[in-house]
């Protein structure tokens, strides 16, 4: 929250505003701190968490402004978002709220920043996992608007309660959020009740944030699922009512089972047994595959044995085995050239078998190096798709506490206090410009052969201003992780919350 305010105090600057925070049960001991660090900020601190819902319209009730703008706390705004808003509100006459285009801190865009309204096919296509698989299809992604470019101006339904502002007088016709919701689904219903007011809303990417978003739910786990289906079952009930209340809550009950199994399967699969049972069962197709498509390789030796294929097929799986958690494959995430090194270990050792063979072995030896180097492949490949759809981390050798920062000298004193880094204050860390971090070029995705070492940069916002860093960070190279220091804050901030960069 730290750091939202002192952007937000900065976009503020040349505008006749004001700044209300609601502290929600906050339990860190920082109301002292904050209120003296902040004096012009009026803060409301609760005994207890009121939920999304009650803490803002707690703030609403207080507001005095022609505008009011619903902020989340892990944000960071642009010195100009603010400006640029009401330029766009003053040339729209028919807007009734806008939302912003959202990254993360590493400045990928988040889809949530404009969405559909939940009707029942749609919320069925998000929960069964169909909108993640067609991102950009008019029909599956119409939850999240794939269909429309996040660049362009366009009127949408939803808008996202990280960043949505509203006419005042909007809001004196539709009211606050509805406290029914705790959590989810406030920001959908008031979006609506907004458009049913005759109202429009836009989503506005003229200006961009960061987004840092919460950790404590991920949105792929099944308690997630549960919570948004309790949201949208209120919303349900309350828009739609009668007959079509149930039919979109039997659509969302079907959406839920099958996330369900695709949660179960996705925990599964990021625990070391899930992986190496689907490797095991990879090799068995493998070997099934080769031995159905070129039965003759086995030899007249296999023939008259049948099992001594299969025999083959365990003693790999065992070989493979040894060298993969000899090579740390699954514990450390994905990294292919690990998966290599076993490969190319594990064949060498098999290879020691085959040598001491009588030669009428040698066409099931090339048969079982053939199933060997197919399994490898499908490995390969399912890995990829695990780590690009987020089941299984890729593994990041990391650079030291900080390779880069970009600020100034004076910045360093400060970043050795809240990192806890003893010594000089260049030890293993440049100092850059901006310019400097932009000519860097990208590094691959995936390595193969080489180490995917991932980058720490941390922003220094005041040698740096916010609108700069924010407009940069979809630039960055990948295997980068972005971090946040704003001058006068006792924290940094990096896409896994506040506190120490790891």
């Amino acid at each position: 929250m730290e750091q939202c305010l002192y952007a937000a105090t900065a976009a503020l600057q040349g505008i006749a505003g004001e700044v209300i925070v609601v502290d929600n049960g906050s339990t860190d001991g920082s109301r002292a701190y904050f209120e003296k660090g902040f004096p012009g900020v009026r803060f409301i601190f609760s005994e207890e968490n009121l939920g999304f819902a009650r803490a803002n319209n707690l703030a609403l009730k207080e507001a005095q402004g022609e505008y009011i703008l619903f902020l989340n706390p892990d944000t960071i705004v642009a010195e100009d978002s603010f400006r640029k808003c009401l330029d766009f509100f003053g040339s729209k006459e028919d807007a009734g709220a806008l939302g912003v285009k959202m990254i993360d801190g590493n400045g990928r865009f988040l889809k949530e920043s404009k969405r559909a309204f939940p009707d029942p096919k749609t919320s069925l296509y998000k929960l069964s996992g169909l909108t993640s698989l067609f991102p950009r299809s008019k029909v599956f992604a119409r939850y999240y608007l794939g269909h429309l470019g996040e660049d362009a101006i366009h009127e949408v339904e939803v808008l996202a309660g990280a960043f949505m502002m509203v006419k005042r007088h909007v809001l004196d016709v539709t009211g606050g959020f509805d406290e029914d919701f705790f959590m989810y689904g406030e920001d959908i219903d008031l979006s609506y009740r907004i458009r049913e007011a005759g109202f429009r809303n836009y989503y506005f990417p003229e200006t961009v944030i960061i987004h840092f978003k919460g950790e404590s739910t991920k949105k792929g786990s099944i308690d997630y699922v549960k919570m948004f289906y309790k949201a949208m079952s209120v919303f349900a009930k309350k828009h739609y009512g009668g007959s079509r209340s149930g039919f979109f809550n039997f659509f969302i009950q079907t959406g839920i089972f099958f996330r369900g199994i695709l949660s179960g399967l996705k925990r599964g699969l990021q625990s070391v047994a899930g992986l190496v049972l689907l490797d095991v069962l990879v090799i068995l197709l493998s070997f099934g595959i080769i031995r159905a498509v070129i039965p003759s390789l086995g030899g007249d030796y296999a023939t008259l044995n049948p099992n001594t294929y299969w025999n083959f097929w365990g003693i790999y799986v065992l070989v493979y085995m040894l060298c993969a958690f000899l090579w740390d494959v699954y514990e450390r995430g994905y990294w292919q050239r690990r998966l290599n090194q076993s490969f190319l270990q594990s064949i060498i050792l098999l290879w020691g078998v085959f040598i001491v063979l009588p030669d009428r072995f040698s066409a099931l030896t090339t048969s079982v190096g053939l199933a060997a180097l197919l399994s490898f492949l499908i490995i390969s490949i399912a890995r990829k798709v695990l780590t690009l759809s987020g089941t299984i981390p890729a593994y990041r050798k990391l650079s030291g506490m900080i390779d880069v920062v970009v600020g100034a000298e004076e910045d360093l004193a400060a970043l050795r206090d809240i990192l806890h880094q003893d010594g000089e204050p260049d030890l293993g860390i440049r100092i850059v410009e901006l310019k400097d971090v932009a000519e860097r070029k990208p590094t691959r995705r995936f390595h193969f052969f080489t180490s995917p070492e991932t980058r720490r940069i941390l922003f220094c916002l005041g040698s740096c201003s916010y609108r700069e860093v924010i407009n940069f960070l979809p630039h960055l190279p990948l295997n980068t992780i972005a971090a946040f220091f704003t001058r006068g804050c006792q924290s940094v901030i990096s896409g896994r919350g506040e506190g120490q960069f790891i």
